[in-house]
């Protein structure tokens, strides 16, 4: 517990330092007076992105595979007692979300089987507090707490016929009772959310625990968009039984499909190797035993070996709680911790940096040779008035000639850089309109319908394909006007290669590439999702309503960002440009206007040379500023590649 807990430590302060360089950069903008609105709003969406970081670990496994008990083991033994309701058989029996509320507030949230019989999607059911039972929790307590979790268990009885119009219609989503043949046993809760203040989810952490193969058959949105949030996803199996049929359809169903493109974060864990410890067994042919399932286990699956971890979880928790660290290594638990610690901390490292570190590197670059220009162009006019100083009038009038002749020539480039630009934004609003929410809604909204009108499984498979295929029409159009945008935007931007002051300079790139495989991914995913054993067995037009639902929901997220990423592309691509232009301009109207006064009065030159040394030493100042800004985000990531976290940032925590 110690290593993964140090490592969220040293994450959050990591992300400490992030949230630094950009409230650093953000001030220098203001002070410098560059950058515009739109960039210090594109500032303030990094900052939420990177405050908001979470990281989130998936646990899926058959029921008694001993799933919750691994959950407890890991990140709640401190407690002193199994907090999670772990026992033999089926414990687990909704999908249940434990993190840490930002309002430090402490609670279990519960929503209704019930709510499967409405149109809504759970992602709009969770947002509505109506829909939500809410028990307290004493964090104070844990006794207290391990009571209100029993609520996570609880079953009721129902008529089969009821159950089946819930979609609870296979034999592993339901139980038998004693009674009545037509009376079935199903779970009382549809969705679990807990919170309550524990140190690795106060840093982060959130844990996902999934019921079974039942939930994630009739539950479209655990595979397709609570999952692929994850950071991790472990899947459990047992070590006494080996990888069963049921695991198998979990897995090739919920797991790997989910993860195909995304080989990172996947983990095995093969649980209950204490069931094959024998003290009769040397520790050798004990290791030879584990190492032999965990590569059979690894074939199975078609993973590599050590991605799989063989553990007890009983044996782990029962150490930690009683402080044995024998049993505790006998159990392998802490390699488990070791590679949450260190591999999947540092997947969601690399992600901010790719993200966010990166963008601002580049963004810095961009401002130091625009105000290191400025500050070129302070020294030079520093020099010619100096040496205005010791020469005559002629001179003082010919150096305003020229900068006169400067101002006529800038003229002619905005004029012609306003053409281009208008030229632009034309394209970029082309690009937006394709992208733009109404319209998807509107796809999306005459499709329902299409399928509201159809009562055949046929007519909604039909009605659902071409909101696909339309969808995708869209985003490929979008990727078309994308290009031609970013081909316009380098266009422009080579037009000041000439210019050794501007020749640096270029255009953010923009792409819908990614936006584009992601939408892919969902289709393919979803028809994963209709084809497994487990919603194939469900009333199909059940399947396709839900399917559709969650679908779509994630469609419209991805179309919702790729509109608000292309918004904030148009309106920041051209501010390094325009404002390195407007540099220029008070450059060449400040010399104008300073030679002017000079050649009037020749007693203004000392008053002009004081205020350009002082405009000159400010912008030095700027820069130096900007420079420590850059080291600041540089070490970030550094520390990163250099595989030093740790070490450089825990002391701040």
């Amino acid at each position: 517990m110690n290593g993964l807990a140090e490592t969220l430590r040293a994450h959050e302060a990591w992300r400490q330092r992030l949230i630094e360089s950009i409230e650093r950069y953000r001030a220098w903008l203001l002070v410098a007076g560059l950058g515009g609105d739109a960039l210090l709003t594109e500032l303030d969406r990094m900052r939420e992105t990177v405050e908001s970081d979470v990281l989130t670990v998936a646990f899926l496994a058959e029921f008694s595979r001993g799933k919750t008990e691994l959950i407890n083991a890991l990140f709640f033994a401190d407690t002193g007692l199994r907090l999670l309701p772990s026992s033999p058989g089926r414990t687990t029996m909704c999908p249940t979300e434990i993190f840490c509320d930002p309002s430090g507030e402490s609670y279990i949230r519960l929503i209704g089987i019930e709510t499967r019989l409405s149109d809504e999607n759970l992602t709009a059911l969770k947002r509505d507090p109506r829909c939500w039972q809410q028990i307290p929790l004493d964090a104070g307590s844990p006794l207290q707490m391990q009571e209100a979790f029993r609520a996570l268990a609880a079953t009721k009885r129902v008529p089969r016929q009821e159950a089946e119009r819930l979609g609870l219609s296979t034999e592993d989503a339901f139980r038998a009772c004693p009674g009545p043949a037509d009376v079935v046993e199903i779970p009382c809760w549809r969705h679990a959310l807990i919170s309550f203040p524990h140190p690795l989810l106060q840093r982060g952490l959130v844990v996902v625990d999934t019921p079974g193969l039942n939930a994630l058959g009739t539950e479209p949105e655990l595979t397709l968009s609570l999952l692929p949030r994850a950071q991790a996803v472990v899947f459990v199996v047992a070590a006494d039984s080996g990888v069963s049929k049921s695991d198998m359809d979990v897995w090739r169903c919920h797991v790997r499909g989910e993860r195909q493109t995304r080989r990172k974060g996947l983990i095995v864990v093969l649980n209950k190797i204490d069931s094959v410890w024998d003290e009769l067994n040397t520790e050798t042919e004990l290791e030879a035993m584990l190492q032999q399932q965990v590569e059979s286990t690894a074939r199975t699956l078609n993973v590599e070996s050590r991605d799989v971890f063989p553990i007890s979880a009983k044996q782990g928790l029962l150490a930690k709680i009683r402080g044995d660290g024998s049993l505790l290594r006998r159990s392998r638990l802490m390699s488990l911790e070791r590679y949450l610690a260190d591999d999947i901390v540092r997947i969601r490292q690399e992600i901010l940096v790719e993200n966010v570190v990166r963008v601002l590197v580049s963004e810095l670059e961009q401002w130091r040779a625009i105000v290191d220009e400025r500050a070129q162009n302070l020294d030079g006019q520093l020099a010619e008035l100096r040496e205005l100083g010791l020469r005559n009038d002629a001179f003082s009038r010919r150096l305003l000639e020229q900068a006169q002749a400067e101002q006529a020539a800038y003229a002619t480039t905005v004029e012609a850089l306003t053409k281009d630009v208008r030229t632009f934004s034309e394209t970029a609003q082309s690009l937006q309109e394709v992208l733009a929410p109404g319209r998807i809604q509107g796809i999306v909204d005459r499709t329902r319908r299409s399928m509201s009108d159809s009562l055949t499984t046929f007519g909604m498979k039909t009605a659902m394909k071409q909101v696909l295929e339309e969808l995708r029409s869209a985003l490929g159009s979008a990727a078309e006007k994308g290009e031609g945008a970013g081909i316009l935007a380098g266009a422009i931007f080579s037009q000041f290669v000439a210019d050794p002051a501007l020749g640096e300079l270029k255009p953010a790139e923009f792409s819908m590439e990614a936006y584009q495989t992601e939408l892919e991914e969902i289709f393919e995913q979803g028809e994963q999702f209709r084809a497994s054993a487990s919603s194939t067995s469900m009333y199909q037009t059940v399947v396709i309503s839900r399917l559709y639902g969650t679908l779509i929901a994630r469609a419209q997220v991805l179309f919702q960002l790729a509109y608000d990423e292309s918004s904030a592309w148009a309106a920041t691509v051209f501010v390094p440009l325009l404002e390195c232009l407007r540099e220029r301009r008070l450059s060449i109207e400040g010399r104008v206007d300073m030679y002017r006064k000079v050649h009037e009065r020749a007693e203004a030159l000392d008053t002009e040379i004081a205020a350009l040394t002082t405009a000159r030493d400010a912008a030095r100042a700027q820069l130096d500023e900007l420079a420590e800004i850059r080291r600041l985000t540089a070490s970030v990531e550094r520390s990163l590649s250099d595989g030093a976290v740790e070490a450089e940032f825990a002391a701040d925590a």
